[in-house]
């Protein structure tokens, strides 16, 4: 309840995320309306059972740490690339292993709980709308690469 609202604010400071979110209080210098969203997303999931959280969240965040070491595939290749040896320890052996394990517990998720797995893809579909539309409305304050 306290990190989220500071996650909106930074994001609806870069542009990526609502401008309500990124307004303080002149009084507190509290994100009052980034609370208030987070409270709401709390009382909501209070209406699932604890199960249905876990894996609602967990396939959400198998889903990005897959693609975060998918990139590092990607980034390797790139000229400048610092090899760093916790990223670079038995590569490309740790890395495709845990996408392998990765891949397996999000097709898991999906056939064990289809409809959870669903609400969490429609969930990550809905906030790449939001990104993309405030990208387009020139809602970003930061240059994209």
């Amino acid at each position: 309840m306290t990190i989220g609202p500071r996650v909106y604010y930074a994001m609806a400071k870069d542009g990526a995320f609502l401008s309500v979110a990124g307004r303080l209080s002149p009084r507190s210098r509290v994100p009052i309306a980034a609370v208030i969203l987070q409270g709401a997303c709390a009382m909501l999931m209070t209406f699932t059972s604890f199960p249905q959280l876990v894996t609602y969240i967990g396939f959400s965040l198998t889903f990005f740490t897959v693609l975060a070491v998918s990139s590092l595939f990607v980034f390797r290749r790139r000229p400048g690339w610092q090899r760093l040896p916790a990223v670079s320890f038995a590569f490309p052996l740790v890395p495709a292993s845990y996408l392998l394990v990765g891949a397996w517990m999000i097709y898991y998720g999906f056939m064990l709980r289809p409809a959870i797995s669903a609400a969490a893809v429609l969930t990550l579909i809905a906030g790449a709308i939001v990104y993309y539309a405030r990208l387009r409305t020139g809602g970003t304050r930061r240059e994209l690469a």
